[in-house]
This record gives C-alpha cells, structure tokens and sequence, in this order.
C-alpha cells in the first residue's frame, strides 16, 4: 500500500510545473523536412509544413500539423493531430516527444514501361501516365528539440516515424522555425 501511494505521489510531482516555470506558452512551426530514400519511395523526397501547438500546461501541449513530400512521380501529404511533451530547461533548449494520429494522401504516378526501365521511364516516353491515390489512416511518433534563438524564435530540429496498415511507413527529418506566442 505504501509504495502504490509512493508511486502515485511521484507521478503527480513528474507531471506538476517545474518550481520556476513560466505561463505555458504556444508556438507556431514552419519547417522544410527530408524524407529518405526508403524502399517504397523510388528516390528522396523533399517537403514543407507546419505543426502548430497549444499548451495545456508548462510541459504538455496539444499539436496539429500538415506537410506536403514529394518526389519525382509520388507525392506524399500527412495530416496529424497528436499530443507532445515538452520538459523546460535552465538553459533554453527544449527537448520534446510528440505522438499521435494522422490522415495520409498518397499520388503517385505510373508510366506502362515503368517496369521495363524502372525510374526513367519519363525521360523515355514510357507511355500515358497512370495517376493513383491512396488515403489511410495511421500513426506517428517524433523526437526533437528547440534550441533558442533572439526574441520569440527558436530552431526546432527533429525527426518523425510515420506507419499505417501496410507495407508503407517512413521517417521524416524536420528543421525548421518555432515562434512562441
């Protein structure tokens, strides 16, 4: 019994505000992303979003965000809604773990000789282009940090494990701006 109410008395001092915290702040982020060659995307894909965040506390927020991948025949647009946690420190920098759900756009296209010549099939004329898309629903995962700036901004960095059903999933390095309001 003692240890359950031990157990449970830290748990509340590990989600509390730190002794000097601020106003729980919330912050916009633009970023670029690089999503590497994996073996479902035929090459790298380079893309662009933004997440924006709102605190619920000094270390927990609630974030929704868009992005846009794209390659040379796929294209590639997440949009996701998850939860992040954020310990401050002494210093500035602010670590933060995300996770949650998103809904995932697919294009792709195929040309008819794509199977013969692989990814040059649209330098070769390789026949009328076949559009496809798939939408799924799935999960994600990140990492990253905040490291300050002059004024509001910061340079957040951080990396991202997107998966759904299926054989498709990925990672996503994200750098980018943070403006905290």
């Amino acid at each position: 019994m003692r240890l359950s109410i031990a157990l449970v008395v830290v748990g509340f001092l590990c989600l509390a505000p730190p002794a000097r915290a601020s106003a729980p702040e919330s912050s916009l982020r633009i970023y670029g992303a690089y999503l590497p060659s994996l073996v479902q995307w035929e090459d790298a894909a380079w893309g662009y979003g933004f997440a924006t965040r709102v605190s619920l506390n000094a270390r927990w927020g609630v974030d929704v965000g868009a992005s846009r991948f794209e390659s040379s025949n796929s294209a590639l647009a997440p949009m996701t809604v998850g939860f992040s946690y954020g310990p401050q420190s002494r210093d500035g920098w602010k670590p933060w773990l995300e996770a949650g759900v998103g809904y995932y756009r697919r294009e792709s296209t195929e040309y008819a000789i794509a199977r013969r010549i692989g990814p040059l099939a649209p330098y070769y004329g390789g026949g009328s282009p076949r559009r496809t898309a798939q939408n799924n629903i799935g999960g994600y995962a990140g990492i990253g940090f905040d490291a300050p700036l002059p004024g509001r901004l910061a340079l957040a960095t951080g990396v991202r494990m997107h998966g759904w059903a299926g054989p498709d999933g990925f990672i996503s390095l994200q750098s980018g701006l943070s403006y905290e309001f």
